[in-house]
C-alpha cells in the first residue's frame, strides 16, 4: 500500500510508514518521522487513506539515533 499510515494513540495523528514482514513471522513498522513515547504493550493501529486495515500490539520498540 502506498499512503499507509500508523497510530499508536487514538487522537494522534496518523504518520506515514513503512511495514515489513520478518524472519520470526512479525511485523517491523518504520515510520517515516519518530513516533513519540512508544512503548510494548501499546497497540498499533494501520490505515490506508480513511480505511482501517487493522492492528496488533506492540512487542518492542527499537529506537535509532
Amino acid at each position: 500500500f502506498s499512503d499507509l499510515q500508523v497510530k499508536i494513540r487514538f487522537r494522534s495523528p496518523g504518520v506515514a510508514c513503512r511495514v515489513f514482514p520478518t524472519v520470526s513471522g512479525e511485523w517491523e513498522v518504520v515510520p517515516e518521522t519518530p513516533l513519540r513515547a512508544v512503548t510494548p504493550g501499546q497497540s498499533a493501529v494501520f490505515y490506508w487513506q480513511n480505511i482501517l486495515l487493522g492492528g496488533g500490539v506492540i512487542g518492542r520498540v527499537d529506537y535509532v539515533d
